[in-house]
């Protein structure tokens, strides 16, 4: 399949949901994770992504990707926030640093001050750091420990800090009750990309309704 630009990207993705849904686009910065350059810069895919919400309104809520290696982190997120109207901001940790780095701080707080959801990448995936992490952005600012996650491929293990995260599978009514909460919260994605090497969109959708059951496919897709 030859998809050139976003938009026949968002387009065939489309065309296998129903006409009411709704997507959530996440856009990801890989310019700092020493793999060369991507053949589109961050910037005209923010850009090619602005476009898309102008035209298809509130069918499409774009996510700015936040990498505090981004030089110009804070200027980008809130400037395609409140000019361009994403809905959100996404962290791709694996990518090479920690959700703790301090400058994402002012990220944080406008978050904070304007309710901007964040969104992270939770899992191991192909997409991974390269480089060395330096020693200043292993310590957390707040605690002072020193996180020793490896760089390059291992540090696709690390997605959030373990001192604020338990998802724990014991069988206490406690745990019960914290994956009760996790999961009214949870919403259906695809790595689209992905999904393609092995299958259809479609495909995808239908085995995963199959598998969950009908109840639980609509509580995160509804």
């Amino acid at each position: 399949m030859d998809l050139k630009t976003q938009e026949e990207v968002f387009r065939n993705l489309k065309s296998f949901y129903p006409k009411d849904t709704k997507f959530v686009v996440l856009s990801m910065d890989m310019e700092h994770m020493a793999a060369g350059n991507p053949k589109i810069s961050f910037e005209k895919q923010l850009e090619d992504l602005a476009d898309l919400k102008k035209k298809y309104g509130n069918i499409i809520f774009p996510f700015v990707c936040a990498d505090p290696r981004n030089l110009s982190l804070t200027q980008t997120v809130k400037k395609y926030i409140t000019q361009h109207h994403f809905q959100g901001i996404k962290l791709y940790p694996a990518l090479g640093f920690y959700p703790f780095d301090i400058r994402l701080h002012e990220v944080y707080k406008f978050a904070i001050e304007n309710n901007i959801p964040i969104i992270t990448h939770c899992c191991k995936g192909v997409i991974y750091n390269r480089a060395e992490i330096k020693e200043v952005e292993r310590i957390h600012p707040i605690t002072g420990e020193r996180f020793d996650e490896k760089a390059k491929r291992d540090f696709t293990t690390h997605y959030t800090d373990p001192k604020n995260f338990d998802y724990s599978q014991n069988d206490t009514t406690e745990d019960n009750n914290k994956r009760k909460k996790l999961a009214e919260r949870i919403l259906f994605g695809t790595d689209f990309f992905l999904v393609e090497q092995k299958d259809t969109e479609r495909n995808l959708t239908i085995e995963l309704r199959a598998f969950l059951g009908y109840e639980n496919f609509r509580q995160i897709s509804d």
